[in-house]
């Protein structure tokens, strides 16, 4: 099993990178597990320009693509996806904000990836108080929109800074519910079972399919070609 967890801050001894670590290891208890980690902002440094290049003229042509290219081939091989990120200010952290961003052409309104239907995801978010609920979901959204087939979420409440400094009985609780939750994405990974898609993809799917037979999209467009080219026009990708 291939996965790549993307980390939403640079910290190695934070909750959220012990956290995600607990979730590994708890997965490889239960089979081989390879993962692959990006770093963020480190393995990304480089704030998305707004510059649309990307999905008007193609991901390669990024201003940062020698950044981005790399995390876009490990997360094609990949069977699963595990993002983190630390509740800031009542949201995600801006480092995977800026993740999301430059990846915004896999959205189903560009050029999704067939790939991508397979998928599934975790979304890890750890924090001293509120503000996960938020967090999380932007991050999720984004998933579903690259089409992932599914996508889980998990929440811990730290109410401190260093895991070393949580309470005995907050620690073993949210170590129990690591286990579980490692349990059951590593269970629905290996199955391989696909879902149905989440119905916000039907939505988005049959607006633009529509939009894409008018002169709303310019026939030369690289995504109206990226849809001709898998028959997205006439049938749906999932």
């Amino acid at each position: 099993m291939k996965i790549v967890l993307i980390h939403g801050s640079p910290r190695k001894r934070g909750n959220t990178y012990t956290a995600a670590h607990q979730v590994l290891e708890a997965m490889r208890e239960r089979g081989p597990v390879e993962c692959t980690e990006f770093f963020m902002p480190g393995d990304l440094p480089e704030l998305c320009a707004g510059c649309a290049s990307c999905v008007l003229n193609g991901e390669d042509t990024c201003p940062h693509a020698a950044h981005t290219l790399p995390i876009l081939e490990a997360m094609l091989a990949a069977d699963a996806l595990i993002v983190t990120t630390p509740v800031f200010v009542l949201a995600e952290s801006g480092a995977i904000k800026n993740f999301l961003d430059h990846f915004c052409y896999l959205f189903i309104v560009h050029r999704a990836q067939p790939c991508m239907f397979a998928k599934k995801a975790l979304v890890l978010c750890t924090t001293l108080g509120g503000g996960a609920r938020r967090a999380m979901g932007a991050v999720a959204v984004s998933l579903k929109f690259w089409g992932i087939n599914r996508v889980r979420r998990l929440a811990l409440p730290m109410r401190q800074m260093s895991w070393d400094k949580v309470s005995p009985k907050r620690r073993a609780r949210s170590q129990r519910r690591l286990q579980k939750a490692a349990g059951a994405f590593y269970r629905e990974v290996a199955g391989g079972r696909r879902r149905m898609p989440y119905p916000i993809l039907y939505v988005m799917y049959t607006f633009i399919r529509r939009m894409m037979k008018t002169d709303a999209y310019d026939d030369g467009s690289l995504d109206k070609r990226h849809w001709e080219e898998r028959g997205w026009l006439r049938k749906r990708p999932f």
